[in-house]
C-alpha cells in the first residue's frame, strides 16, 4: 500500500500539470521537453494538447529519452532558445547540482518559454537513489530568481508542513 503522501503528492501534480498544459497554444506547433523521463507516473505527453511534440532528457538511458544528458550541466545536444516549455517534476531533489539546473533550463527554454517544476519538502527519503535535497519556497525562488514567477503553490496534508512545491516560473527577457 502506498503512503497517504505520496497518493497526496501525485493527486496535486496531476491538478498541476492538467493547468499547466492548458498554457499550451492549441493552434500552433509547440516544443516541451521533459526532464527525467520516468515509469512510475503519467508524464507530460499526458496533460499537453497533440500540437505539442514532447521531448524527454534523462541521465539515464534506461528510459530509453530522446537526449541523454543532465539537466544541471550544459547538454550540446540541446538548441539554445528551442522549447516553449519544459518540464522537471518530481527530479530536482535527485540531482547532485541543482543549483545549475536553471541555468540549463534558462538556456534551451524560448523567450516567455515556461519552466514547469515541482519538488518534494517535508517527504521521506525515495527512490530513484540518490535523493540529495528538499527545496523550501524561498530556496525555489532563489534558484530560479532570473525568471518571472508566474505561479508557486505549496500542498500541505492535514495541517502539517508542506509536502511539495509546483512552481511555473517565466524565461522574460527585457
Amino acid at each position: 500500500m502506498q503512503h497517504p503522501h505520496i497518493i497526496a503528492l501525485w493527486k496535486n501534480l496531476d491538478i498541476f500539470l492538467t493547468r499547466c498544459g492548458q498554457l499550451a497554444d492549441t493552434e500552433k506547433p509547440q516544443e516541451l521537453l521533459e526532464i527525467g523521463a520516468s515509469e512510475i507516473h503519467k508524464t507530460a505527453v499526458d496533460y499537453f494538447p497533440k500540437n505539442v511534440r514532447v521531448k524527454t532528457l534523462d541521465i539515464t538511458p534506461i528510459t530509453n529519452p530522446d537526449y541523454l544528458g543532465d539537466i544541471c550541466k550544459k547538454n550540446d545536444t540541446l538548441e539554445d532558445n528551442y522549447f516553449d516549455f519544459l518540464c522537471c517534476c518530481e527530479v530536482l531533489e535527485h540531482t547532485n547540482a541543482p543549483w545549475e539546473a536553471p541555468k540549463e533550463i534558462w538556456r534551451v527554454l524560448k523567450p516567455n518559454g515556461y519552466a514547469i517544476i515541482s519538488v518534494p519538502f517535508n517527504l521521506f527519503i525515495h527512490p530513484p537513489l540518490p535523493d540529495y535535497w528538499r527545496f523550501s519556497n524561498f530556496g525555489l525562488r532563489e534558484l530560479f530568481k532570473q525568471f518571472e514567477i508566474v505561479e508557486l503553490k505549496e500542498l500541505q496534508v492535514q495541517g502539517g508542513s508542506p509536502i511539495q512545491y509546483t512552481l511555473i516560473a517565466k524565461k522574460v527577457v527585457s
